[in-house]
């Protein structure tokens, strides 16, 4: 009772995982499913190689390949202690998942609740960082927000980029969604202000050849306060994408 079972769900052919960040107190676990023909079949339980807490509060797939997130996680080789991490898992035969490794940044500081969301892509994993403050309010960062990426396989990954708007003030909480196609990254920052309080805003990065440039940024034509433009957001085809502001009670 009370995991929070279907915090997050991701689907990746026939295999389904189900974040419940709240199995076992704080610590979080994930259910893997697999599917065959028309059945759906309970597979392994994930939990944190070390002592995280919330595992399982953001999970992307991609292929065999599956991210998972741990935003109350603890280095155990490091002083920070709500930095959140990031764990990197493969599937193998029997549909197995093993832990390949931790992605945690130097850079990342105690308050940037990195991991908060995830997205996975062709090898491009994008980690995002909205921020909090020091009382612990996940929509009033000290910094406008961060997204970190990553390329790579199994457990070699290497940092590519670690991204911010050119605009952002502190508790945009820009990294509160992330969602990528191709060479162009979408970044939700609901809490931006340029067109009302609160109104949010979403950011499109695109790669080129030397990384990732900032190429544009929306705001809704209709923005108002607390609208949270950017609190989600997700590709539906290569060159179309949804963005949501609950706020305002509003798909675009």
């Amino acid at each position: 009772a009370d995991e929070y079972f279907g915090g997050t769900v991701d689907l990746s052919g026939d295999s389904l995982v189900v974040g419940a960040s709240y199995r076992g107190g704080l610590a979080g676990g994930v259910y893997t499913f697999t599917r065959s023909g028309t059945t759906w079949t309970q597979g392994q339980i994930l939990s944190a190689p070390n002592a995280a807490a919330r595992f399982g509060y953001a999970i992307a797939q991609a292929g065999a390949t599956m991210a998972i997130s741990a935003p109350l996680g603890k280095d155990p080789t490091s002083s920070i202690t709500y930095s959140c991490e990031v764990y990197i898992y493969t599937r193998g035969v029997g549909s197995k998942w093993t832990s390949q490794v931790m992605l945690s940044p130097a850079e990342v500081a105690q308050d940037d609740l990195y991991g908060y969301s995830l997205e996975l892509h062709s090898g491009l994993l994008a980690a995002g960082a909205p921020g909090r403050n020091g009382s612990g309010a996940w929509n009033q960062g000290k910094t406008p927000g961060k997204v970190w990426l990553w390329t790579g396989s199994g457990s070699t990954w290497t940092q590519a980029a670690y991204l911010t708007p050119s605009d952002g003030q502190a508790g945009d909480s820009f990294g509160n969604a992330v969602t990528t196609e191709g060479d162009t990254l979408i970044v939700g920052a609901p809490y931006h202000d340029s067109a009302a309080p609160n109104a949010g805003a979403v950011y499109i990065f695109s790669k080129v050849a030397n990384g990732w440039v900032q190429t544009g940024k929306l705001i809704a034509s209709d923005a108002g306060a607390d609208a949270l433009f950017g609190y989600s957001a997700a590709f539906v085809s290569s060159t179309q994408f949804l963005v949501g502001a609950p706020g305002a009670g509003k798909l675009y």
